[in-house]
């Protein structure tokens, strides 16, 4: 079924992912930091917005419906993602290989160029300047 994305509450899918992997509302919930009531409201946004049960309680425990076990490995994916986009990217200066362009005046370019090539040349061989 379709889902309107634009309005969901992308929080939603942290707390699936984690009634997924914990398969109880209260270890969720500890493991979000957030109240037993605040995750089943979560879970109820969830059921309504999926148009699914999400979890159903079994014999063992709660168990995810066939959506949920079929969306769980995609949201987590999509979650790693995320967080991986937010993580400040080290810069390794002796493997970066680009080119970087300064915009400066004459005299500027004359001051600092030299100097500047020197330690490129020694710590970052592969980046080329611009000026």
């Amino acid at each position: 079924s379709y889902i309107h994305f634009n309005a969901l509450d992308l929080n939603l899918l942290r707390v699936l992912d984690a009634l997924l992997e914990e398969r109880s509302v209260t270890r969720a919930g500890e493991r979000l930091g957030l109240t037993q009531s605040a995750v089943s409201h979560a879970l109820n946004r969830l059921r309504h917005a999926l148009n699914d049960d999400i979890l159903m309680r079994g014999p063992d425990g709660m168990q995810p419906t066939a959506r949920a076990a079929q969306i769980g490995p995609r949201v987590r994916q999509g979650l790693m993602q995320l967080e991986l986009a937010l993580h400040a990217v080290d810069f390794e200066p002796a493997r970066a290989d680009r080119q970087f362009t300064l915009a400066c005046n004459d005299h500027v370019s004359a001051a600092i160029v030299p100097g500047l090539m020197a330690r490129l040349r020694t710590e970052a061989p592969l980046v080329s300047l611009r000026i």
